[in-house]
C-alpha cells in the first residue's frame, strides 16, 4: 500500500514540475515617455499573437491584462509559443510611443526594451531605462488630455 501511495505521489510531483516547466511569462511594463516612471493608473494592455508563420492576421488571438500600481501587466504563454507577437495598448488617452512588436524568443531570453517612433504625439522622450531584462518588454506611452485626444484621432484617420 505505501509503495502505491508513495509511486502515485511521485507521478503527481513530476507532473506538477513539468507542467511549470513549460509556462513562459511575458511582463509588460508601461512607462511615462518624459519622465521613464512606471505608469501608476492600471491601462489595458494587449498581446496580440502571431500564428506559426510570425504573421498577424484578423483571426489572430489577443489576450488582455490590466496593469498593476507598478505599471506591469503580466502574461501567461503555454506551448506552442508564438514565433512574434505584438503588444498594444488601449484606450483613447494612451498613446504608445515605441515600436510594439517584437520576437517571442527574444523577449523570453533577454528582453526587449522598445525603439522609438517618430511621430508627433511624442517628442521630448525620455531616455531607456536600464538594461532589459529576460521575459519582459519595456513601453514606453504617453498620457493624452482632451486636445491630444482629438489629435490622436486625426492622425489614425488620416495617417500622418
Amino acid at each position: 500500500m505505501w509503495g502505491t501511495t508513495l509511486a502515485v505521489a511521485a507521478v503527481v510531483i513530476s507532473t506538477a514540475i513539468a507542467c511549470t516547466g513549460q509556462q513562459s511569462d511575458v511582463r509588460v511594463l508601461l512607462l511615462d515617455y518624459k519622465t521613464g516612471q512606471p505608469i501608476r493608473r492600471h491601462i489595458t494592455v494587449g498581446l496580440l499573437l502571431s500564428d506559426q508563420d510570425g504573421q498577424v492576421r484578423n483571426n489572430s488571438v489577443q489576450v488582455l491584462r490590466k496593469t498593476d500600481r507598478n505599471g506591469v501587466a503580466v502574461f501567461h504563454l503555454n506551448p506552442p509559443r508564438p514565433p512574434s507577437m505584438w503588444i498594444t495598448v488601449l484606450g483613447l488617452s494612451n498613446w504608445p510611443c515605441t515600436k510594439s512588436q517584437a520576437e517571442t524568443s527574444e523577449i523570453l531570453t533577454v528582453g526587449v526594451v522598445e525603439r522609438w517612433v517618430e511621430q508627433p504625439l511624442c517628442t521630448d522622450q525620455a531616455g531607456p531605462p536600464t538594461d532589459s531584462r529576460p521575459g519582459t518588454v519595456v513601453i514606453f506611452v504617453r498620457h493624452l488630455n482632451v486636445r491630444l485626444r482629438f489629435l490622436r484621432i486625426w492622425y489614425e484617420l488620416f495617417e500622418f
